[in-house]
């Protein structure tokens, strides 16, 4: 038989425990979230950019998908993808995420043969990248998403060679904007904005 565990809750776990209020307050919030989300969809499909842009085949530039999930680092998120293409041969994404306790981030993902079409452009824009309130994103995959130093570079700290040498070595690239929750009334603006600056560096 094995021996018990012994387990004793912290004051702050006892809280914690007690307090009900806060999973009312995090639903409404989170239904807020996934409506502002729904409004900056339909705001991309309206735009002329938008409709005008040649997306890879296979490319979900209509519906979008606006996903949530409870454990990313033991946190919750809402996630919009819209254009979304994700496939084992290749990744095209516009990103509109919140990351519970940390801020919005608006990103573009390619890799494969997503990267492969749109770098020559993002490459030769360089200069007009660096003038950009952009972030890179140096991690060892796309799928990390908090805006710490190790993990993201401003694009005006980053020469152009180490910049082609991240998405070599990685074989992604990932641009993104941050906006605190604090300034969320602007939310839905910072992701056209950005969604539209993404258009014009992958454009000829």
């Amino acid at each position: 038989m094995k021996k018990p565990v012994y387990i004793k809750f912290t004051p702050p776990e006892l809280t914690a425990l007690q307090n009900k209020d806060f999973f009312y307050l995090k639903r409404s919030a989170t239904d807020k979230i996934i409506a502002l989300f729904g409004q900056i969809a339909e705001t991309i499909k309206g735009l002329p950019e938008h409709q005008a842009f040649l997306f890879p085949e296979g490319t979900d530039a209509t519906s979008g998908k606006i996903s949530r999930g409870e454990n990313y680092r033991q946190l919750p998120y809402i996630v919009l993808d819209l254009p979304r293409l994700f496939s084992p041969l290749s990744i095209f994404a516009f990103r509109v995420m919140y990351l519970w306790g940390h801020e919005f981030s608006f990103s573009l993902l390619l890799s494969g043969e997503a990267l492969q079409t749109y770098l020559p452009q993002i490459s030769a824009k360089f200069d007009d990248l660096q003038e950009q309130h952009l972030f890179v994103c140096m991690g060892d995959t796309l799928w990390q998403h908090e805006f710490t130093h190790e993990n993201y570079v401003a694009m005006f700290q980053i020469s152009k060679s180490a910049f082609l040498e991240q998405i070599g070595t990685h074989g992604f690239c990932k641009l993104s904007v941050p906006l605190s929750v604090g300034s969320w009334e602007i939310a839905d603006l910072q992701a056209i904005q950005t969604y539209q600056l993404f258009l014009e560096l992958m454009s000829k």
